[in-house]
């Protein structure tokens, strides 16, 4: 039994800490659970706070789905139901959200996919990496280095697409995802799902907390043994 609490602690010290799951929710519960610097959700090795949203449609709903390369899958339904929503006139709309890598790999790149749009949609990522994380978006634009911005963009000609970003982020950074929506010859436009994919690279050393933890159990282990010695 002692082991595998040992092994439980060893295993959190690799995990990022005092943060919930992200799960499946809609921009709102986002903003309101995890709207601040204070709540993060974690995705992986990936935390992600201070979720907002500018224009989302009337009638509709904008959903996030974490997936497995730690990102999210974006989806807009028609309010009460699971059918995409058609834009049936021009529609704009943003979201934003902050990410912080825990513990301090780099985030190389990002992958961005559409699918499968109709109408015409052009969907934009853009990134502000490592750059006055307290400031808000803005602030993280006003305060960027040489690189102010990184940006990724799909259409429907082009659904698939992919970043290496120069330089990586290294700790943390500002995503703002924006839509723009237009109808072709009276077919509405509407897509079935986004999916923003980051590319996490685990070249980094542990956090110091994490190295506590880690630090912490094997010094419980080495008791253990000499413990056992004794009797």
């Amino acid at each position: 039994m002692f082991k595998a609490a040992l092994l439980l602690c060893l295993a959190g010290s690799f995990v990022p800490l005092f943060s919930a799951p992200c799960t499946t929710g809609t921009i709102q519960d986002y903003s309101a659970n995890f709207g601040s610097a204070a709540t993060d959700c974690s995705n992986g090795i990936l935390l992600y706070n201070n979720f907002s949203s500018t224009g989302i449609p009337s009638g509709a709903t904008f959903t996030l789905t974490p997936n497995t390369s730690e990102g999210f899958n974006f989806s807009l339904t028609a309010t009460g139901t699971t059918i995409p929503y058609l834009a049936i006139t021009n529609t704009s709309f943003s979201i934003i959200y902050e990410f912080t890598i825990d513990p301090a790999p780099i985030l190389g790149g990002s992958s961005l996919r559409l699918d499968p749009p109709t109408g015409s949609d052009v969907i934009s990522q853009i990134f502000c990496l490592d750059s006055n994380p307290t400031a808000g978006f803005a602030g993280c634009l006003a305060n960027a280095g040489p690189v102010a911005t990184q940006t990724i963009t799909v259409t429907n000609a082009n659904p698939d697409a992919s970043i290496t970003f120069n330089p990586p982020a290294l700790s943390f950074g500002w995503v703002e995802t924006t839509f723009s929506m237009d109808p072709v010859n009276g077919i509405p436009a509407s897509f079935d799902s986004t999916d923003s994919l980051p590319d996490v690279e685990l070249v980094g050393s542990p956090e110091p907390v994490s190295l506590a933890l880690m630090g912490f159990g094997l010094v419980a282990l080495g008791g253990a043994k000499l413990i056992r010695r004794r009797r």
